[in-house]
């Protein structure tokens, strides 16, 4: 049976001031997946989110939401979609339930669907304060609960977890993951807390100056980068060796441990071949094994980055 998507996007390009922002981004988020959206400052993933449900036209190239041209049928799919981009956006002299029958009225949903989705928030006992005494993680909250009125197929949200605190991260994590199984929909996430994309995501793809580098499940996209971790006893010795024999090698976690992946130079990336041309140099391996990457150890290979702070991934 063919895959369903909720998002496809078919060479996507935009130009904002004259310059490129978006490149040929060629998108498939699968339905009922929550698919995790990551990139550097200024990638270029805001401006994908604009471009996925309208606030932006695209120069070229097209978006495709729940089977349906999105050009062609903007305003019956934004009946079918929930997001909040960039800011939560409500309206800190109301509470929370008046933004909600708000914005119930403007989209012609019933009243009763307020009930519902700060429920499934956890924010029923606020809902009747004013939101300008709400936190940061309960406005965030809230502006998720708007995002679910209409009981939307496909929700699109920007960096959710932005300046929460741990425990407001936690919650909305729980929550997030949560999501596709409690409401049946797909879950589109932009974020720059990579720990948190690896905990609630099935996929991801990554951005970098408005060009998608690599799409895929986890475990997809660890296979696409072959890495060993060699435990030897004489790592002084062993690291000028294997570079010689262009590979790239760093120290691993122990002391003895290095990390080791095909250099640009590497003709032939074969563990046994290492293990052998380290034993006839008279190097002692005690484990040879492929390395289990992580989403941070692997965004930064896939982006070409030297490690840094999560904070200053946005």
């Amino acid at each position: 049976m063919p895959q369903s998507y909720a998002i496809e996007t078919s060479d996507l390009s935009k130009s904002l001031g004259g310059s490129p922002v978006v490149r040929n981004v060629a998108l498939a988020v699968p339905r009922g997946s929550v698919f995790g959206f990551l990139g550097p400052n200024g990638a270029g993933k805001t401006t994908v989110m604009r471009l996925l449900v309208g606030l932006l036209k695209p120069d070229a190239g097209s978006v495709r939401l729940l089977g349906c041209d999105l050009a062609e049928n903007r305003k019956p799919l934004m009946g079918r979609i929930g997001a909040f981009i960039e800011t939560p956006g409500l309206y800190e002299h109301l509470s929370g339930r008046d933004n909600l029958k708000l914005a119930c009225r403007l989209r012609r949903i019933d009243l009763a669907d307020i009930s519902r989705v700060l429920d499934i928030v956890a924010m029923e006992d606020a809902a009747d304060r004013r939101v300008r005494s709400y936190s940061l993680g309960m406005k965030q909250r809230m502006a998720l609960a708007r995002a679910l009125l209409g009981k939307p197929e496909l929700l699109l949200l920007d960096e959710p977890t932005n300046g929460l605190d741990p425990e407001g991260i936690m919650a909305m994590r729980e929550l997030i993951r949560d999501l596709p199984r409690r409401i049946d929909a797909t879950v589109f996430l932009s974020s720059h807390l990579l720990g948190e994309v690896e905990e609630v995501a099935d996929r991801i793809a990554l951005l970098r100056e408005g060009k998608l580098i690599a799409q895929g499940t986890l475990s997809e996209l660890r296979g696409t980068s072959a890495r060993l971790r060699i435990t030897v006893d004489r790592p002084v010795d062993a690291i000028p060796m294997l570079r010689g024999q262009g590979l790239d090698v760093t120290p691993g976690p122990g002391a003895d441990d290095l990390s080791v992946v095909p250099g640009e130079q590497c003709a032939d990336f074969d563990p046994a071949q290492i293990n052998r041309s380290l034993v006839n140099a008279g190097i002692g391996v005690r484990a040879l094994a492929p390395e289990r990457q992580g989403l941070e150890q692997l965004y930064r290979q896939t982006m070409g980055q030297r490690p840094q702070l999560e904070q200053e991934i946005a």
